[in-house]
């Protein structure tokens, strides 16, 4: 099982990247993973592109996804 961190920023210290750094050394024997909106998209080309990115990479079974209320952003509305 992996454990999918959306960050609807990049290369920012903000609560989000503490918070996520904090939570990859708390789950101890699960592999966390990031993707980070490093194109500065806006909420919904962002959401679509993350979107894109699971379902080409994941099954439904081989992943949890966590993605933070900031900048307003629906990950569930496409799923």
């Amino acid at each position: 099982m992996k454990y999918l961190i959306i960050n609807p920023y990049h290369n920012a210290s903000h609560g989000i990247a503490n918070y996520i750094k904090n939570l990859e050394k708390s789950l101890d024997g699960i592999e966390v993973l990031t993707y980070e909106n490093k194109k500065n998209l806006n909420a919904i080309q962002f959401r679509d592109e993350v979107y894109n990115y699971v379902t080409r990479h994941f099954g439904y079974d081989d992943i949890i996804i966590e993605a933070p209320e900031a900048k307003s952003f629906n990950l569930t509305s496409s799923f």
